[in-house]
């Protein structure tokens, strides 16, 4: 493959990742983040009832945030994980290139 081609294949795998990992990396998190809200999680294993010294008890410690904080972290994150996939795949391709 030309080295030409081989660019504007990864850029297009570099968003095809980004989207891919912070899509799955959200859905995972936000069961995750309300299995930890939930009353399975108030064990030993997941500590899910431990807050620290600074946080007064209250109703806000079970409640689940919802959409409103999750969009503008995933509008940060597709950049953030298209710039590292792309720089990864230039590090890869730069590693092909060394020879012994």
């Amino acid at each position: 493959m030309q080295m030409s081609a081989r660019r504007s294949v990864d850029w297009g795998l570099a968003a095809l990742g980004s989207l891919m990992f912070v899509g799955i990396f959200g859905v995972v998190h936000w069961y995750f983040g309300e299995f930890m809200l939930s009353e399975a999680a108030r064990n030993y294993v997941f500590q899910g009832d431990t807050w620290g010294y600074f946080n007064r008890p209250g109703p806000w410690q079970y409640e689940f945030w919802g959409v409103d904080r999750f969009w503008p972290t995933v509008w940060w994150a597709l950049p953030i994980g298209f710039a590292s996939a792309r720089a990864g795949l230039w590090v890869a391709n730069w590693m092909l290139a060394v020879r012994r």
